[in-house]
């Protein structure tokens, strides 16, 4: 049986979105690894980014952690 290749996107700020981004993955080619990049510096660079991160990731409104 021959393998079959499969890409997968993650769309999506919370803990998947950040682990696809973060790590390498085996049969990644360039492109998927500029998209890591790109994803990673939109990310660090807008502070809209990061908070949607943020609030996704722990599954709290961003504003809820300063009380």
């Amino acid at each position: 049986m021959d393998a079959m290749k499969t890409q997968v996107a993650i769309i999506g700020a919370g803990p998947a979105g950040l682990t696809s981004m973060l790590h390498r993955f085996p049969g990644a080619d360039e492109f998927q690894h500029k998209v890591q990049i790109a994803e990673l510096d939109y990310v660090t660079g807008s502070r809209a980014a990061s908070t949607a991160l943020a609030e996704n990731y722990v599954g709290l409104p961003f504003d809820a952690l300063d009380n």
